[in-house]
């Protein structure tokens, strides 16, 4: 085998080695340096996709809240309210039987 040959095969071995060094350290920056920030961000999503599922549910959350306070005592009156926020007619009551108070 030539000089050139062997002088070839010995840096190419060089550059796979590097290369797969580089892509070992790409891998581990990836978990040691991104992953515990990537982390709290996909558990907050997470959280928050729940409760956005709970504010959807606020209706029957607050029907079953009713029909347990009646079934537990027994007489006893319960009126509830709702209105969403995204309702424009939940606003239109702002008016009414309200004071301000500017202190």
């Amino acid at each position: 085998m030539s000089s050139k040959k062997q002088h070839f095969k010995t840096t190419e071995k060089a550059a796979r080695t590097a290369a797969l060094a580089a892509a070992t350290g790409a891998v581990v920056c990836g978990v040691g340096c991104v992953l515990p920030m990537a982390l709290p961000t996909i558990a907050l999503a997470g959280a928050g996709s729940v409760f956005a599922w709970l504010g959807g549910a606020y209706f029957w959350v607050t029907a079953l809240a009713a029909a347990m306070i009646m079934r537990s005592l027994p007489g006893t009156y319960v009126l509830t309210h709702l209105e969403p926020l995204e309702d424009p007619v939940s606003w239109y009551d702002q008016n009414l039987d309200r004071t301000t108070d500017v202190s």
